[in-house]
């Protein structure tokens, strides 16, 4: 008997969810999450972010005729490996139980290179660029098992030693000394127009749902469905659907 005529069994349905987990782990959705998140998302959403151009405005006339503005274009993001400030001011590693025995957050610090460009018009116009390397904006948590952990270079033997336990995954944060978790949830995109059979003993032949956000407030979503049988479909009509919603289904 050919072995791809053989029924697959609820053994060995359970045989590859076990192999799965064994090579994967429990966490493994949330860890590629975040180093996704870290790697590359983030620098996607500065590079995304237009130009800032700011303009002083003037609160009286001092009769100079010249007008000066900024513009800040922004450049490489920087994350680096969790450090802590002592007292002496000396910066040193952070390790995520010192952080939980310390009530410290576990994070990271967020450097920004921009370019901040000056112009000056007037009856001479003048234009100079300033290139500024590293500047702190900001903290970011720190997943931990994640890339940018301090505990991806340490053996799983040797985590004992910085007072971690071997079989810990990792995928939570230490926010203030206790340990936090981000619940994962799925839930069906907004404004995608999805087409499904009508159940057994249904009198339509097929169903659309399209789950659309509110306009207002984007507090819940709003669904709107329709169902048609086997007839060629050439008009729509949707009550209280919006126009935009209405152009994407025709």
């Amino acid at each position: 008997m050919d072995t791809e005529d053989q029924e697959i069994t609820q053994e060995d349905s359970w045989h590859v969810i076990t192999s799965f987990f064994d090579e994967k782990g429990l966490v493994r959705q949330q860890l590629d999450s975040y180093n996704e998140f870290v790697k590359s998302m983030i620098q996607e959403i500065v590079g995304d972010t237009d130009p800032i151009d700011l303009k002083p405005r003037h609160q009286y006339k001092t009769g100079d005729t010249e007008q000066v503005h900024y513009q800040i274009k922004f450049g490489q993001l920087w994350l680096g490996t969790p450090k802590f400030s002592e007292k002496e001011g000396e910066m040193k590693t952070l390790w995520p139980n010192e952080a939980r025995l310390r009530n410290l957050t576990y994070e990271s610090a967020m450097y920004l290179d921009f370019d901040k460009t000056t112009v000056v018009l007037g009856d001479d116009p003048t234009s100079e660029t300033e290139t500024v390397s590293r500047l702190l904006i900001g903290k970011v948590p720190v997943m931990l098992r994640s890339e940018i952990c301090t505990l991806a270079s340490v053996p799983r033997k040797e985590l004992c030693f910085v007072g971690e336990c071997e079989y810990d995954e990792g995928g939570y944060f230490v926010i203030n000394g206790g340990e936090k978790v981000i619940i994962a949830q799925e839930k069906m995109s907004t404004n995608h127009v999805y087409v499904f059979k009508g159940g057994e003993g249904s009198k339509f032949s097929y169903v659309a749902e399209i789950p659309q956000c509110r306009m207002a407030s984007l507090d819940q979503p709003v669904l709107y469905s329709f169902a048609c049988n086997n007839v060629p479909l050439r008009r729509l009509f949707v009550p209280k659907c919006p126009t935009f919603v209405m152009k994407c289904l025709l």
